[in-house]
């Protein structure tokens, strides 16, 4: 499969949308008759991830919008008391789909990743307490629940939460994994294997922090990085 990359939806780009097929019907239906139009309404923000070496063919995406959610829902008080209002500001994760074709190769993990990566960066301008998202069924629950996302209660009992200051932990994961590969392929390029013995101890939550230290992607990438890096992830490159 050709080189796969994340970007954001542009009205002057060519899409090749036929064929796409999440196993979702409206996840399907979303992106060809309704994501380009609420794009540019500014809606939302559209994500795609694309092959393109075959004309830009849509393989994945993820829309991210301005949202607020009630503190009462938070399951703590130790939350609650966080943030001083009725409603907690955030960022809403509306929808999160991948091709059939990827399914099993962490790529929906990869496309959370970077949106927490967009979402962080976002948080550096506005006040964004952290990314809210709706769980659609009991599997997209575990999903979300795997990757460390916390269970709202109540009227929002079907959501999730991820706090931003846990983003900021994992950008620190970040900076050391990228210290790390530039020391070893660069001053000892034949033992770039992630550490001596092979591994890297990226904490509890492994797959969701190996998949956000490798979105390294234009033009959201850490100025320690030249324009034409790419760092390996799970299931392909991005770069």
């Amino acid at each position: 499969m050709a080189d796969l990359m994340i970007e954001i939806f542009s009205q002057d780009a060519e899409y090749d949308f036929s064929g796409f097929d999440c196993g979702e019907e409206p996840l399907n239906t979303f992106l060809t008759d309704h994501l380009a139009r609420q794009h540019s309404g500014r809606i939302l923000r559209g994500y795609l991830l694309v092959a393109k070496e075959q004309k830009s063919k849509v393989l994945g995406y993820y829309t991210l919008s301005g949202s607020c959610f009630e503190k009462a829902t938070l399951p703590s008080n130790t939350q609650k008391r966080k943030v001083p209002y009725a409603n907690v500001p955030s960022v809403t994760l509306g929808r999160l789909a991948v091709h059939k074709d990827l399914h099993g190769q962490e790529w929906g993990t990869t496309l959370v990743a970077h949106a927490m990566k967009i979402t962080w960066l976002a948080s550096q301008a506005v006040g964004i307490h952290g990314m809210f998202v709706d769980a659609v069924n009991a599997g997209a629950m575990q999903f979300y629940l795997k990757l460390g996302f916390t269970a709202l209660v109540g009227d929002n009992a079907n959501s999730l939460f991820y706090p931003t200051k846990s983003i900021e932990q994992l950008f620190a994961e970040q900076q050391h994994f990228i210290l790390r590969w530039m020391a070893l392929t660069l001053i000892h390029p034949l033992f770039y294997c992630f550490g001596d013995s092979g591994t890297h101890d990226f904490g509890s939550n492994t797959v969701l922090q190996s998949c956000f230290i490798s979105t390294t992607v234009q033009p959201f990438s850490f100025a320690i990085l030249s324009p034409s890096t790419s760092l390996p992830l799970a299931g392909g490159w991005l770069s």
